[in-house]
């Protein structure tokens, strides 16, 4: 068994707050029942997302997300066996729209707006670990 972090982008068109806040309490259901751990941020239709997990299972849940009608143009930023989970507490963190700091996208995207598709493997890293600090000090929810 290989653990491994997978993070993707993707466009949640038409999306509200209020319907993400059920996607992610519906995911945290599933995440636990198959041990996948990791975190959402949603700001302006778009989505950036952590997956951490055993290999085969992260890949058939990233299969199920790219088939899914509400992802639109899903794209893997970076994939990487890993030896810990930085998520271990979290079967979804959540980070809401608003509540990410202009300064942060500033640090890890082009044009300092949230644009994952602009960011680097190694800057969506970076930011997931900012998004598991944030996490770390206000829970499985940042409201």
């Amino acid at each position: 068994m290989f653990l491994v972090e997978l993070i993707y982008a993707s466009r949640a068109d038409g999306i509200t707050g209020a319907q993400m806040t059920t996607i992610v309490e519906e995911a945290r259901v599933a995440n636990r029942k198959r041990f996948i751990t990791g975190a959402l941020h949603f700001q302006s239709g778009v989505v950036i997302q952590c997956l951490e997990g055993e290999r085969e299972v992260v890949n058939a849940l990233y299969n199920n997300i790219v088939r899914d009608a509400r992802h639109k143009d899903p794209v893997v930023l970076a994939f990487e066996q890993i030896d810990c989970r930085t998520f271990e507490r979290w079967n979804m963190g959540y980070v809401r729209e608003g509540l990410i700091s202009p300064d942060l996208y500033l640090k890890y995207a082009i044009g300092g707006k949230f644009d994952p598709f602009s960011m680097r493997g190694e800057s969506a890293v970076a930011f997931a670990r900012k998004l598991a600090l944030s996490l770390a000090t206000s829970g499985p929810e940042i409201h």
